[in-house]
Parts: C-alpha cells; sequence; structure tokens
C-alpha cells in the first residue's frame, strides 16, 4: 500500500486548547493524490514525509525555521497555520509562506 504522508509540527505554547486534534483530524479526512491508497498523518519529523503543515502563534521557534528550511531544501510542500491574525512579518518563514501562498492567519476561536 503505498501512504501520502503529511507531518504535522504544533508549536504547543500559545495555541488554542483542542486545536491539535482539530488540524490532525482536518489533515487525516483530506483526499491522498491520486497515486497514494491512504493519507497518514505524523508528529514526527524524520526526513521522509510527503508534505510538512506547521501550527504556530505569533512566531515560528528556531526550531520550526530549521525543520522550514530543511524541507525547503527538499522541495517538500510546506503549508501552514497561524493562530494570530498578525504573525511576525519580518521573519523568513512567514514571509516564504505568505509568499507562497500557503499561510493560513486567523485569531478567530474554532467551533
Amino acid at each position: 500500500m503505498i501512504s501520502f504522508k503529511v507531518c504535522a509540527s504544533f508549536e504547543h505554547s500559545g495555541l488554542l486548547e483542542g486545536i491539535e486534534e482539530l488540524v490532525r483530524s482536518e489533515l487525516e479526512g483530506l483526499r491522498p493524490p491520486d497515486w497514494a491508497d491512504e493519507m497518514l498523518v505524523s508528529d514526527t519529523w524524520d526526513g521522509t514525509a510527503d508534505a510538512l503543515f506547521f501550527v504556530f502563534s505569533d512566531e515560528p521557534t528556531t526550531f520550526f525555521r530549521d525543520l522550514f528550511f530543511s524541507a525547503l531544501r527538499m522541495d517538500i510542500p510546506i503549508g501552514g497555520l497561524c493562530t494570530s491574525d498578525q504573525p511576525v512579518s519580518g521573519d523568513a518563514m512567514v514571509r516564504r509562506l505568505t509568499h507562497g501562498g500557503t499561510l493560513w492567519c486567523s485569531s478567530e476561536p474554532y467551533r
């Protein structure tokens, strides 16, 4: 069986309670690409993921930046969710995600 593996990486400080479960559930519910039989969501980066998805509050941590640029060098698709309306715009990771159209920002509570 061929799997499409998404690594979901969460910054634990500053996140709303329950958002990890919500995001993980949404990612698991996505349809995998045509070439894959199933979608797998992992929270551990081992360099073998097909995509990477970050969830953070205002500013990405140094660990997130290192992981982001490592995945970028490997040409892995990257997306992110910022739980603030105003992420740190001067941050290189935030700028790249924003420019690529793969960063979603919202401080609105979810239901």
